[in-house]
């Protein structure tokens, strides 16, 4: 299901005191023999905290994602690639009076996110050669990378994410390209991976501003594409005296020797009335829901200022905690599918991620639950490091899970801390070790 950037808001539900175990939760990695003289609470103080996500490296993703979608309750948001191509083999010679044919780019693909139906879902995509060499993988791409392009496209072509399945190559995208450009590689004396970036730098498809700026809510879509495929190529077709049958010159996106990344762009003056009200005021309490979106878009940070009031006069052992987040089930998840899963971690200086220490154990869960419409995240380790001061109270995030954020670009509305039905709660199993 692919579908698949500092703002900060808080609000709080107040803590309460501690109660005497009077339920039997489940005791996750503790056997129950070892529960005896624990204890249970539901009633820490949270306070939630909506970001924009500005981390995110998309040079690594697994799709490479183009479109416009006007969602009603996130606004608008814009996807596209940067990609450069490479040769599938070396060419030293295109025979006796080669004639060009046309010249595609090819792309393979995976799905969409939004509305694709023929009506909502038409756009119009654009293809821009770059004017620059693509920064190396080492480099952090993000939609704030700045990559020049020449600002006359290559094509300009209408669609419907919906394509055509080709025998052997599965479902593609085929866009043809300005011819002029495709004749420069019959005019060269020879095509290499050595030669290939003083021909073509690579490529910058996006879709046209004004089909985002022309689109009312609902319509809209972002569209996945494989770059790692080899079906993804940049196609230049030809004839000579000895083939006039034709034949194909191929350029990859795939391979070690291509740089690819995505750019994501989120436009929430276009959003919910909730959602821009707790844009326009951090300290905004009266909206008790809160947003989480991938694409670098939001993510949500989360404090427990008065945790440490479990441990005055004693010291703890966290046995279980468990953070319940329920769901806005009152969203349109048909065309706008939540994440299937949702990660949490802290920050290292740098802006890297640290994922919580309960990642590596076999009983972490953090998927989302059908039946009860809410994630459950399991933090056993992570609040008992906080309980030892490893961290903060106020430092842990919750997002879409890391692989994927810099691919997808779905999003959930969840129940804050002060929703007056379901709100997002903290389950604290701990025993109590009396100090001397």
């Amino acid at each position: 299901m692919k579908g698949n950037r500092l703002i900060v808001l808080m609000f709080s539900v107040w803590f309460f005191s501690s109660c005497q175990l009077n339920e039997n939760p489940d005791p996750g990695v503790i056997p129950p023999e070892d529960l005896l003289n624990a204890q249970y609470s539901d009633t820490t103080q949270i306070v939630a905290s909506v970001l924009y996500d500005d981390t995110v490296r998309t040079d690594n993703a697994i799709y490479y994602t183009v479109g416009s979608n006007y969602d009603p309750v996130f606004g608008k948001t814009r996807a596209a690639f940067y990609t450069t191509v490479n040769v599938a083999q070396s060419y030293n010679s295109f025979g006796s009076n080669p004639v060009l044919d046309s010249v595609v780019l090819i792309l393979r693909f995976r799905g969409t996110y939004g509305d694709a139906a023929k009506l909502n879902g038409y756009q119009t995509i654009e293809v821009f050669e770059l004017q620059d060499d693509l920064p190396v993988d080492s480099t952090e791409h993000n939609s704030f990378t700045p990559i020049t392009y020449y600002p006359t496209p290559l094509a300009t072509q209408g669609f419907v994410p919906i394509f055509v399945s080709y025998p052997g190559q599965g479902t593609q995208m085929r866009i043809r390209l300005n011819q002029t450009f495709g004749q420069r590689f019959l005019n060269a004396d020879s095509l290499t991976a050595s030669n290939i970036r003083s021909l073509i730098k690579g490529f910058y498809v996006r879709i046209a501003p004004w089909v985002t700026q022309g689109q009312t809510q609902g319509q809209g879509a972002i569209v996945f594409f494989d770059l790692r495929s080899e079906v993804s190529r940049l196609s230049v077709y030809f004839h000579n005296d000895q083939n006039p049958g034709g034949l194909e010159i191929k350029m990859l996106t795939t391979g070690s020797g291509n740089e690819r990344f995505n750019e994501f762009s989120h436009d929430y003056s276009f959003a919910s009335s909730e959602l821009a009200t707790k844009l326009s005021d951090p300290n905004d309490q009266t909206v008790d829901k809160l947003f989480l979106q991938s694409g670098q878009g939001l993510r949500i940070k989360l404090g427990f200022p008065n945790l440490m009031n479990y441990a005055t006069n004693q010291k703890i052992i966290i046995n279980k905690a468990e953070l319940i987040i329920p769901v806005d089930e009152s969203q349109d998840y048909q065309h706008y599918p939540a994440p299937l899963n949702i990660t949490s971690y802290t920050l290292n200086a740098d802006r890297t991620y640290n994922l919580t220490d309960d990642f590596q154990f076999t009983y972490y869960d953090s998927f989302y639950d059908e039946v009860k419409k809410q994630y459950r995240v399991l933090l056993t380790q992570h609040f008992q490091q906080i309980m030892n001061g490893e961290y903060p109270v106020d430092e842990l995030y919750i997002d879409a899970p890391i692989l994927s954020k810099n691919t997808d670009v779905n999003r959930v509305v969840l129940h804050g801390p002060n929703h007056p039905l379901r709100p997002m709660k903290l389950h604290l199993v701990y025993t109590p070790i009396q100090t001397p």
